[in-house]
Protein backbone atom coordinates (compact mmCIF):
# COMPACT_ATOMS: atom_id res chain seq x y z
CA UNK A 1 0.00 0.00 0.00
CA UNK A 2 1.19 3.29 -1.31
CA UNK A 3 0.29 6.66 0.01
CA UNK A 4 0.35 10.22 -2.06
CA UNK A 5 -0.30 13.26 -0.36
CA UNK A 6 -2.24 16.20 -1.87
CA UNK A 7 -0.05 18.98 -3.69
CA UNK A 8 -0.69 21.90 -1.97
CA UNK A 9 -0.97 25.72 -3.28
CA UNK A 10 -0.42 27.85 -0.31
CA UNK A 11 -1.74 30.64 -1.92
CA UNK A 12 -5.05 29.20 -2.75
CA UNK A 13 -5.52 28.43 0.97
CA UNK A 14 -4.42 31.61 2.03
CA UNK A 15 -7.02 33.52 -0.21
CA UNK A 16 -9.90 30.84 1.54
CA UNK A 17 -8.38 32.37 4.46
CA UNK A 18 -8.28 35.91 3.91
CA UNK A 19 -12.18 35.40 2.13
CA UNK A 20 -13.42 34.12 5.48
CA UNK A 21 -11.49 36.30 7.67
CA UNK A 22 -12.79 39.19 5.84
CA UNK A 23 -16.53 38.02 5.72
CA UNK A 24 -16.43 38.84 9.59
CA UNK A 25 -14.86 42.64 9.15
CA UNK A 26 -18.57 44.18 10.04
CA UNK A 27 -18.70 42.30 13.12
CA UNK A 28 -15.72 44.24 14.29
CA UNK A 29 -16.66 47.56 13.51
CA UNK A 30 -20.18 47.34 15.00
CA UNK A 31 -20.65 48.37 18.75
CA UNK A 32 -21.81 45.67 20.96
CA UNK A 33 -21.10 42.83 18.65
CA UNK A 34 -21.97 39.34 20.58
CA UNK A 35 -18.34 38.09 20.53
CA UNK A 36 -19.20 34.44 21.83
CA UNK A 37 -21.28 33.87 18.62
CA UNK A 38 -18.51 34.93 16.57
CA UNK A 39 -15.60 32.89 17.91
CA UNK A 40 -17.72 29.70 17.93
CA UNK A 41 -19.03 30.52 14.20
CA UNK A 42 -15.39 30.91 13.61
CA UNK A 43 -13.88 27.52 15.66
CA UNK A 44 -15.90 25.26 13.46
CA UNK A 45 -14.82 26.32 9.75
CA UNK A 46 -11.38 26.03 11.27
CA UNK A 47 -11.48 23.27 12.30
CA UNK A 48 -12.76 21.71 8.82
CA UNK A 49 -10.43 23.75 6.70
CA UNK A 50 -7.18 22.61 9.42
CA UNK A 51 -8.90 19.27 8.70
CA UNK A 52 -8.82 18.97 5.09
CA UNK A 53 -5.66 20.57 4.71
CA UNK A 54 -3.77 17.96 6.84
CA UNK A 55 -5.87 15.07 5.81
CA UNK A 56 -6.12 15.23 2.11
CA UNK A 57 -4.34 11.95 0.43
CA UNK A 58 -4.43 9.03 -2.04
CA UNK A 59 -3.65 5.75 -1.09
CA UNK A 60 -3.26 3.19 -3.87
CA UNK A 61 -3.72 -0.91 -2.42
CA UNK A 62 -1.77 -2.95 -5.20
CA UNK A 63 -3.31 -6.20 -3.41
CA UNK A 64 -6.78 -4.90 -3.78
CA UNK A 65 -6.25 -2.88 -6.56
CA UNK A 66 -8.18 0.05 -4.91
CA UNK A 67 -7.85 3.61 -4.87
CA UNK A 68 -8.48 5.38 -1.91
CA UNK A 69 -9.18 8.90 -2.08
CA UNK A 70 -9.66 10.73 1.81
CA UNK A 71 -9.91 14.56 2.25
CA UNK A 72 -10.65 15.14 5.57
CA UNK A 73 -12.97 13.42 7.69
CA UNK A 74 -15.92 14.24 5.05
CA UNK A 75 -14.23 12.62 1.65
CA UNK A 76 -13.64 9.10 1.65
CA UNK A 77 -14.20 7.43 -1.99
CA UNK A 78 -12.65 4.26 -3.02
CA UNK A 79 -12.29 3.16 -6.89
CA UNK A 80 -11.39 -0.17 -8.72
CA UNK A 81 -8.07 0.58 -10.41
CA UNK A 82 -9.54 -1.97 -12.83
CA UNK A 83 -12.04 0.49 -13.97
CA UNK A 84 -9.76 2.85 -14.62
CA UNK A 85 -10.13 4.12 -18.88
CA UNK A 86 -7.93 7.31 -18.40
CA UNK A 87 -6.31 9.92 -16.54
CA UNK A 88 -5.17 13.62 -18.20
CA UNK A 89 -4.05 16.66 -16.80
CA UNK A 90 -6.42 19.53 -15.34
CA UNK A 91 -6.52 23.08 -13.92
CA UNK A 92 -9.89 22.85 -13.52
CA UNK A 93 -11.39 24.87 -10.38
CA UNK A 94 -14.21 22.65 -10.29
CA UNK A 95 -14.61 21.03 -6.98
CA UNK A 96 -12.88 17.45 -5.83
CA UNK A 97 -10.44 16.74 -3.40
CA UNK A 98 -7.51 18.42 -4.29
CA UNK A 99 -5.81 20.65 -2.94
CA UNK A 100 -3.85 22.24 -5.47
CA UNK A 101 -4.72 23.45 -9.05
CA UNK A 102 -2.48 21.29 -10.41
CA UNK A 103 -4.21 18.38 -10.67
CA UNK A 104 -5.12 15.20 -12.86
CA UNK A 105 -8.68 13.83 -13.95
CA UNK A 106 -9.30 10.05 -13.64
CA UNK A 107 -12.28 8.59 -15.86
CA UNK A 108 -13.43 5.58 -14.28
CA UNK A 109 -15.86 4.60 -17.54
CA UNK A 110 -18.19 6.74 -19.49
CA UNK A 111 -19.49 9.34 -16.71
CA UNK A 112 -17.85 9.05 -13.52
CA UNK A 113 -14.60 10.95 -13.18
CA UNK A 114 -12.79 12.44 -10.25
CA UNK A 115 -10.26 15.29 -9.43
CA UNK A 116 -7.23 15.10 -7.53
CA UNK A 117 -3.77 16.70 -6.92
CA UNK A 118 -0.92 13.89 -5.89
CA UNK A 119 2.42 15.86 -5.01
CA UNK A 120 4.11 13.96 -7.23
CA UNK A 121 2.06 13.40 -10.15
CA UNK A 122 4.48 10.95 -12.72
CA UNK A 123 4.71 8.30 -9.97
CA UNK A 124 1.26 8.31 -9.12
CA UNK A 125 0.34 7.58 -12.83
CA UNK A 126 3.23 5.35 -13.24
CA UNK A 127 1.68 3.45 -10.11
CA UNK A 128 -1.79 3.21 -11.76
CA UNK A 129 -0.89 2.20 -14.96
CA UNK A 130 1.49 -0.51 -13.78
CA UNK A 131 -1.51 -2.00 -12.10
CA UNK A 132 -3.36 -1.43 -15.15
CA UNK A 133 -1.81 -0.94 -18.34
CA UNK A 134 -5.11 -0.28 -20.13
CA UNK A 135 -5.06 3.03 -18.40
CA UNK A 136 -5.10 6.21 -21.14
CA UNK A 137 -2.92 9.03 -20.44
CA UNK A 138 -3.16 12.30 -21.63
CA UNK A 139 -0.60 14.92 -21.13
Amino acid sequence: MTTYRSKIDHWLWILIVVIFIASYTPAFFTPDTPWLPIILTLIFPAFLIINIYTNTYYTIDEEKQILRVKSGFIVDYKYDINKITHIRNTGTWLSGPALSLDRIEISLGKRRKVVISPLYKPQFIEHLTSLNPNITVED
